[in-house]
């Protein structure tokens, strides 16, 4: 089937401008071919493809209907990838796995990431004048996530390589210098219109807006305390008398280098990401939606 075949998707109203047959015929065909997959459901509910919701919203099956009727579909979008469809007219009902959309071939969506951040309040609004600096935040992502890595290159972003070379350095435990010539390295070996990041400082500074902070908290050299709370200006351990900070002949306390740390994550970020990700908030919903009481069951 050819894009051809599929122009009914942007031929939506007749010449009385109401809703023209031949779309409606088309997107019922549509509608049943989005539902034929489960695994590219939020539960009961698709991907609305329509103008306002972009792909990225999750809506009742008639919501969807009804936004396609209204705004039209987005467009090019003659190949149904979002809803399961490998080719133009793979129609075929019954997914196997290897289209689950978490197969590990599946080259994951970062401006998909970039948009749960920013949640189902962000879709669809306008600016009249200069956003303010956490929306400023979310646009530089996003400008990241489709920023190639260089002219020409379709198989990676800035983004994308950001996040996977911060992966990479955490399951390898790899030492801040080493990261920063791994970066340097690749930068030097690409064109030299590239857009790759070349330290780990410039790689953080790019993620951060995703907002999952991680606070550093100085610890007692022998474990009895954490420097944290009413505690956090104490400058020696009140069990062991242990000393907080190695010796410096710099007194500033901006300087000062404490024995040990540990890293804090902050949870309620994090929750806040797991309620916006579109592939995760049904299952965080379970058990708020009546499926959690049954006895033996976790």
């Amino acid at each position: 089937m050819s894009n051809t075949a599929r122009s009914w998707m942007y031929d939506r109203l007749d010449a009385d401008e109401y809703i023209s047959p031949i779309f409606t015929n088309g997107l019922k065909t549509f509608i049943e071919f989005a539902c034929s997959n489960q695994s590219f459901m939020d539960g009961d509910k698709i991907k609305c493809p329509c103008k306002k919701c972009l792909n990225r919203a999750f809506q009742e099956v008639e919501v969807a209907k009804f936004h396609l009727s209204k705004f039209g579909f987005i467009p090019n979008y003659y190949l149904w990838n979002k809803h399961g469809e490998t080719s133009i007219g793979s129609t075929s009902f019954g997914m196997d796995d290897t289209h689950s959309p978490f197969n590990e071939h599946h080259d994951p969506s970062y401006s998909e990431m970039v948009m749960d951040v920013a949640g189902y309040d962000f879709i669809g609004r306008t600016f009249d004048e200069d956003p303010n600096p956490e929306d400023k935040k979310f646009f530089d992502m996003l400008e990241a996530a489709d920023r190639e890595l260089w002219s020409g290159c379709k198989k990676a972003t800035q983004l994308s390589v950001a996040a996977r070379l911060l992966n990479i350095k955490s399951e390898y435990r790899i030492h801040e210098q080493c990261f920063n010539a791994i970066c340097q390295s690749m930068k030097d070996g690409l064109p030299e219109d590239n857009n790759m990041v070349d330290s780990l400082y410039e790689t953080k500074k790019l993620i951060q807006a995703l907002g999952l902070p991680v606070e550093h908290i100085d610890c007692c050299r022998s474990g009895c305390m954490l420097y944290w709370r009413d505690n956090k200006d104490l400058d020696q351990c009140k069990f062991c008398e242990a000393q907080r900070y190695k010796s410096s002949t710099n007194s500033s306390k901006c300087s000062r280098v404490a024995y040990t740390r540990m890293h804090y994550l902050p949870l309620t970020p994090r929750l806040k990401r797991l309620y916006a990700s579109q592939a995760i908030v049904a299952s965080m919903r379970w058990h708020a939606e009546d499926h959690g009481h049954d006895v033996g069951v976790m």
